[in-house]
């Protein structure tokens, strides 16, 4: 596995997994759960996403994000999976902004001064409903989707964390676009890009 050259909090829990069998890696808990508990509003068609959504709820999305850090999580994922077209939000560059809005929160409450203390998943879930294998996109159409998620979260996370996948077909279009965009990557030479 390649790792970019800045990431040590990230080296230094490879290294420490590979260590032992007996290593873990603490993530956080229910972030959604915890910002119903602390008033943001329950909306059940897009979720937690309310909190991306309503910049009044991003300090408290900080604050949760903090919490799980508090309690021992080594890695917070990102408030992410609600953005989806299946709940309605179909622009690609209002996908790709909310997303980064999403990782923005996530990074500053993963660092102290200059330090990463926590790692940092980019959440993607699934583009329409989950746990409905019947409803995915075509492969193409998908990993055309996928792109806007992860062009908004790849300034602001440590890995990418492919959520509630029902199906292998499903998982193929965020590994997909994730080579797509990475390849991309190399070939403009580490300068941010649209996919290919």
């Amino acid at each position: 596995m390649s790792i970019a050259p800045g990431n040590e909090l990230l080296r230094k829990h490879l290294d420490r997994l590979r260590s032992s069998p007996n290593e873990t890696l603490l993530l956080d808990g229910g972030t959604g759960e915890k910002l119903f508990l602390r008033g943001v509003k329950d909306d059940r068609k897009i979720w937690s996403a309310t909190a991306i959504v309503n910049v009044e709820y991003h300090g408290i999305l900080e604050e949760v994000h903090k919490s799980f850090i508090d309690a021992g999580s080594q890695a917070i994922t990102t408030n992410s999976y609600g953005i989806t077209p299946g709940v309605g939000f179909t622009d690609g560059d209002e996908v790709k902004r909310l997303f980064g809005i999403s990782g923005e929160i996530a990074r500053r409450a993963a660092t102290d001064g200059q330090d990463s203390v926590a790692l940092v998943l980019g959440s993607l879930g699934p583009l329409v409903e989950s746990y409905r294998p019947d409803l995915i996109m075509k492969h193409d159409d998908g990993v055309k989707k996928y792109r806007y998620p992860i062009e908004g979260l790849h300034p602001f996370v440590d890995i990418f964390l492919a959520e509630t996948m029902s199906i292998s077909d499903e998982a193929c279009q965020v590994i997909d676009a994730l080579s797509i965009f990475y390849n991309c990557q190399c070939q403009n030479q580490g300068e941010q890009s649209t996919l290919c």
